[in-house]
């Protein structure tokens, strides 16, 4: 009787939590990538790839942030002049450091 309890209980805590595996994801690590835009139908190809970021440093009550992450500027270090499509990029620690990158593409 005793084993079935605590096996009850421990099917319970488990379907209790598992709502809440969704909440702290990325909180530890985060690092993804998506599209700035999604009509990809009759863009071509880019022949160069240039990228900008900007850095994000957060603690507590002192936030810096440095660098920039627009895509004028992405462009001009690649010496891009017609950006075809970009891409966003963001990779987090523990949410005291954070990077967003803006990846170009163009001719």
């Amino acid at each position: 009787m005793r084993r079935t309890s605590s096996r009850v209980a421990c099917l319970a805590a488990l379907l209790v939590c598992l709502p809440l595996g969704g909440c702290i994801t990325g909180i530890v690590y985060q690092h993804t990538v998506e599209p700035l835009d999604v009509n990809f139908q009759e863009t071509p190809a880019g022949s160069r790839e240039g990228s900008a970021s900007v850095k994000d440093l957060n603690l507590q009550y002192v936030r810096v942030m440095w660098d920039g992450n627009d895509i004028g500027r992405a462009a001009q270090k690649a010496g891009i002049n017609e950006v075809l499509y970009a891409d966003r990029e963001v990779f987090m620690i523990l949410g005291l450091w954070r990077q967003d990158y803006v990846r170009i593409y163009g001719r």
